[in-house]
């Protein structure tokens, strides 16, 4: 601002004042850095001006994304009377129940409105804020069970489930393991990436190749581990899926029993028959053959196939005992048998069982056991015979008479 002033007698003097305009502004303190949490973590800004308004100065709240933070009022009003105090804004994090990340989203502060025209329509910063995932998920891995068979393979099927929703999806990779199942004599080994498109129990599957065989061997197991997932925030609950190799293959021991003749009378002999049959698809080791007899029968000998040893234990419950052992290997289809001499000793039915087994576990064992009934009656005289007997009894009794009369 310049002046100048001039006396009566015509002198002049030049003044120059600088006047300062103060402009009103709006601040935001602070406009960046703020974090809330899912959890409902908080965090705040302020919000001042620098000049008495001379009217009121009112600014508009609101947030970017309502579903990730909410500002906790939508105005903020400075008056002429209490202009100087600064306006507290408090921001909370919102839920949501899906594994999305950390979210940014933006607190905007809109322009001023008010009647003083210094203030109105004057805009002020928006706040970054970041509002922090709370939400988790995680995959698990299950496991199977799978009949091995003969020739074809089969497939052992796993499945990967994913229990919570994420964002954007998430993928995993997994790989097979030797266990006792090695490959790829017992199966073929996979490897890959399963990916999520990321709804809330999703799930992927994938197969692995089981090679079938006709050998006889124990159940096997291998394993199929997930790692490197995608999202950090889902985590394996269960990594690693066992897979088991049941076995099907093995001896299946069945005994047939006879006895020839099925009836008779005290004194006759019979030929019981003890047949053990591997009816399995693999071979059974160390066979065995047990017959009980009942004391109603007696035995006199005992014949067993080549290789074979019998032992008769002592009676025991009114039963003896008969065990009749095979060393070695029994092949599929091969046989081993028994044949015992027995002599009834007594009249009625006696009943001889048999049972058979192996060293190996039998996956039947229905048909391990028989049994076959001996008829047996008291001896017979015939009508001849007794009429002889008459005779004797006779001639005896007609000798004594003479005896006595002399």
């Amino acid at each position: 601002l310049n002046g100048v002033a001039t006396n009566p007698d015509g002198e002049t003097v030049s003044c120059t004042w600088a006047i300062d305009v103060i402009e009103p502004t709006i601040t935001v303190t602070p406009t960046m850095g703020l974090v809330t949490t899912e959890a409902g973590g908080t965090d705040s800004f302020t919000i001042s001006i620098d000049v008495a308004p001379s009217a009121d100065v009112s600014i508009g709240i609101s947030s970017s994304d309502p579903t990730e933070g909410t500002a906790d009022t939508t105005m903020v009003v400075f008056t002429p009377q209490n202009w100087q105090t600064p306006k507290t804004v408090t921001v909370t994090g919102v839920d949501d129940p899906s594994v999305d990340g950390d979210i940014a989203y933006t607190i905007v502060t809109a322009a001023a409105m008010s009647s003083d025209s210094n203030y109105d329509g004057l805009e002020s910063a928006d706040v970054s804020v970041t509002n922090q995932d709370d939400d988790t998920a995680s995959l698990s891995i299950n496991d199977v069970s799978v009949v091995e068979g003969t020739g074809a393979n089969t497939t052992a099927t796993f499945t990967v489930t994913l229990d919570a929703p994420v964002d954007g999806g998430v993928s995993v990779a997994f790989i097979s393991m030797d266990g006792s199942a090695i490959a790829p004599g017992d199966y073929s080994t996979v490897a890959g990436t399963l990916d999520f498109l990321g709804n809330a129990g999703e799930t992927q599957t994938f197969a692995v190749s089981v090679v079938g065989d006709a050998d006889f061997e124990a159940d096997e197991t291998f394993s199929v581990v997930l790692s490197m997932v995608s999202n950090p925030r889902v985590t394996l609950s269960r990594s690693t899926g066992i897979g088991t190799i049941v076995n099907d293959d093995g001896a299946d021991m069945a005994i047939v029993l006879t006895a020839v003749p099925q009836a008779g009378s005290v004194g006759d002999f019979h030929v019981i028959n003890a047949v053990a049959i591997n009816n399995g698809t693999g071979e059974a080791t160390d066979v065995e053959i047990e017959l009980s007899v009942p004391q109603g029968l007696t035995i006199i000998s005992s014949s067993p196939s080549a290789g074979g040893t019998c032992v008769t234990a002592p009676p025991a419950g009114g039963l003896v005992l008969l065990t009749c052992q095979y060393p070695g290997a029994t092949a599929v289809g091969a046989n081993r048998l028994v044949e015992v001499l027995v002599q009834a000793s007594a009249a009625g039915g006696s009943t001889v069982t048999a049972m058979t087994r192996s060293s190996l576990n039998d996956p039947v064992p229905e048909n391990n056991s028989a049994s076959a009934v001996v008829g047996t009656v008291a001896q017979q005289i015939p009508a001849a015979g007794w009429a002889a007997l008459l005779a004797l009894m006779a001639l005896v009794m007609g000798v004594g008479l003479i005896r006595l009369r002399d």
